[in-house]
């Protein structure tokens, strides 16, 4: 885990606004994992994908099989994103960069700004922060994808320079 872009992880990385990605520590990593399979189990049933009965099992799996190792898998790097001024915690981000690939680029498994935090800018601030990490570790292009439903986050994305690569599209039949 890496909180700077030269991954030594003893130092937090600052970005625009007075944003900083610090790297979590385990006790932040067990509750970011409890809250992020609620919210993908969630997200999964709102887009239609599973059932409410399997949907928890199944998105423990999907965390668990990105992230064998925790905090130690490799080139996975979690983040608590604080305010620079305060301290506070305003959010939390996961980013891979799968190094595999030609060129190299960075995928944003997770990224979450509190709702409290919300309205701040702090989530554009965010993904800058975390650009420049991408960059810094030497990949070409930053990969993310956003559910359907979350027109919030599809603002932010395509006012960010984000554009789509894949739509997948469905129509229910009761």
């Amino acid at each position: 885990m890496s909180g700077t872009a030269a991954g030594d992880g003893t130092s937090a990385a600052p970005s625009a606004r007075g944003l900083l990605l610090v790297p979590m520590s385990a006790a932040e990593f067990e509750a970011f994992v409890v809250r992020t399979v609620r919210e993908y189990a969630h997200d999964k049933i709102l887009a239609g994908q599973w059932r409410s009965e399997s949907a928890e099992a199944l998105a423990r799996l999907a965390v668990t099989s990105l992230l064998p190792d925790g905090l130690a898998t490799a080139d996975h790097h979690l983040y608590v994103l604080r305010d620079a001024d305060t301290g506070d915690r305003v959010g939390s981000a996961w980013l891979h960069f799968d190094r595999s690939a030609t060129p190299p680029f960075a995928y944003l498994n997770d990224i979450r700004i509190e709702d409290e935090a919300q309205g701040r800018g702090l989530g554009r601030a965010a993904l800058v922060a975390l650009e420049g990490a991408a960059r810094e570790a030497g990949c070409a292009s930053m990969q993310l994808h956003v559910f359907g439903h979350n027109a919030r986050a599809r603002r932010l994305y395509e006012s960010a320079g984000y554009r789509t690569t894949n739509v997948n599209m469905r129509k229910d039949f009761a």
